[in-house]
């Protein structure tokens, strides 16, 4: 990973993400690292292989990113989350 002169390499992501109601792909996507996932307004559900968990403003949930997920928003409106997925490199 290359950085910009005086910025050290990060191993946190952080993002803000507003998933859309439908799920995107037809197949669980999984990537290295750890994810922490924060419901900053609406109503969220994430798909994993044995388990689906929905959550609402204000809930979070933290899990191993190797296991295969997906995300979409529930009722009307859009949600926002927000994201953190920590990696080693």
């Amino acid at each position: 990973m290359n950085c910009p002169a005086g910025v050290a390499p990060k191993k946190m992501l952080p993002f803000v993400a507003h998933p859309p109601h439908e799920f995107v792909a037809s197949t669980l996507r999984e990537h290295e690292g750890e994810e922490f996932l924060f419901v900053h307004k609406g109503r969220v559900e994430i798909e994993f292989p044995n388990e689906t968990v929905q959550l609402r403003t204000g809930d979070s949930v933290y899990f191993n990113a190797l296991i295969p997920h997906r995300t979409r928003s529930l009722g009307t409106t859009q949600a926002e989350i927000l994201v953190i997925v920590s990696h080693d490199e």
